[in-house]
């Protein structure tokens, strides 16, 4: 029988897959699984915990179609039914016509099996299965099959978030975030965006000399009507390619930024511009918290001390936990060369933290006062150039410019099926 290898090898390679340009977007679903072994069921409890699927409700079970079947033969079905099975060939078919018998007609299903088939897979898809996965299967490849299931392919692909957040107040988080922001727009030459999310003192408007009309005070106060175009209309054009969403010029902003804000402002703007630069306060709120679970790459500031040094693990340990399946993020030490501080050298920092220090930053108040008093990024003063060197090497790498590679493809993610079931 043909095996599901083949499928990769006759993959269209002119372009990305189609579930990594849409970013692993998972919508607010309600999702059950039925599982028939432990190994599948631990996979989707993990899998659930991730990131990717914060918006989405899920529950998991064991007892294969057989349960789903008998669960769902006087009630409605979710969302999404995932479901194991031990079966091949007619007997697999067996089961799911079972299934399909109970399913509303908007349901989807994605069938996990341990069958390397590519026939068996084709007309599983035929017959309306949204997605077929060879068990054992990981969390990554399980939450692959669950946004492929609900991707529109003539949508525009999700951009790119990064999350910069100092570890204490007072280690210019926010300069260095701002700086970045700028070096994203003009080396990728893509649309970005600089988000303020500290809401009481923010200083994008400040140190971009920005006369901003709307906030994100607007945009948070007005979730439930916000979309893409009211989005836009709020953004204060920088240039050609950065746009500007700066904090409210007040002490008492309208508007909050919990969770359940950030994860519904990062709904909308995520599909707005192709990178999102997000410049979090120091306070370690829920708003914060969604931020940095939430972001594709995360930047920790911290200075060369004793407090920071004990912030950051403790920071860097709490992202390790919840961003399994994600990169570490990356770590930067601002400030270094402090006449008359005693300083913790970077590679203590690393050993303590048990991560490389990506980046330090020597100490220049001068060159940082300058930009911010004539409303400048770094990038624009002629004497910053040794500093901005370090910055556009190290932005490079943060969004990828630097390490262009071989572009992959998994054996599932560019068959993406709204097929009805029978």
């Amino acid at each position: 029988m043909a095996d599901m290898a083949e499928l990769v090898a006759q993959q269209d390679e002119s372009g990305e897959a189609a579930l990594r340009e849409h970013d692993l977007t998972v919508p607010r679903i309600n999702i059950e699984a039925f599982c028939m072994t432990a190994d599948f069921a631990s996979t989707m409890q993990t899998a659930a915990q991730d990131r990717r699927m914060a918006k989405a409700k899920t529950a998991v079970g064991m007892g294969g179609c057989a349960s789903a079947v008998k669960r769902y033969a006087n009630i409605g079905t979710p969302n999404l039914i995932v479901v194991e099975t031990l079966s091949n060939g007619f007997s697999m078919f067996q089961e799911l016509e079972g299934l399909s018998e109970v399913c509303d007609e908007d349901t989807r299903v994605i069938v996990a099996g341990p069958s390397n088939d590519v026939t068996l897979y084709r007309e599983l898809i035929r017959q309306g299965v949204c997605e077929y996965l060879v068990t054992p299967a990981a969390p990554l490849q399980v939450i692959e099959a669950i946004a492929g299931a609900y991707a529109d392919p003539a949508s525009a692909p999700a951009g790119k978030t990064v999350a910069v957040y100092g570890v204490r107040g007072g280690v210019g988080a926010s300069a260095l975030c701002h700086n970045i922001g700028t070096l994203v727009a003009r080396q990728s030459e893509r649309e970005t965006i600089l988000v303020d999310l500290d809401l009481e003192f923010g200083t994008v408007a400040l140190d971009f000399n920005a006369d901003a009309k709307s906030s994100i005070a607007d945009a948070l106060g007005d979730l439930a009507g916000l979309d893409d175009v009211k989005f836009k209309r709020l953004l204060h054009r920088h240039d050609a390619y950065l746009r500007l969403l700066p904090s409210p010029a007040s002490i008492r902003p309208r508007a909050k930024a919990g969770e359940e804000e950030v994860l519904g402002l990062l709904d909308v703007a995520r599909f707005c511009a192709d990178f999102l630069v997000l410049d979090l306060p120091s306070q370690w709120s829920d708003g914060v918290r969604c931020a940095l679970r939430q972001a594709d790459k995360v930047v920790l500031v911290a200075a060369p001390d004793l407090a920071s040094l004990r912030n950051l693990k403790s920071v860097h340990d709490w992202i390790s936990a919840e961003r399994k399946h994600d990169e570490a993020p990356r770590i930067v030490l601002n400030g270094v060369g402090e006449p008359k501080r005693p300083e913790i050298a970077a590679a203590e920092f690393a050993e303590i933290i048990g991560a490389p220090v990506d980046l330090s930053m020597s100490y220049e108040p001068a060159l940082f006062g300058a930009a911010q008093t004539d409303g400048k990024a770094l990038v624009d003063l002629a004497t910053a150039r040794r500093l901005v060197e370090k910055l556009e090497d190290f932005t490079a790498h943060l969004i990828g410019l630097a390490e262009k590679s071989p572009k992959k493809t998994s054996a599932l993610s560019s068959l993406l099926s709204f097929a009805k079931k029978r």
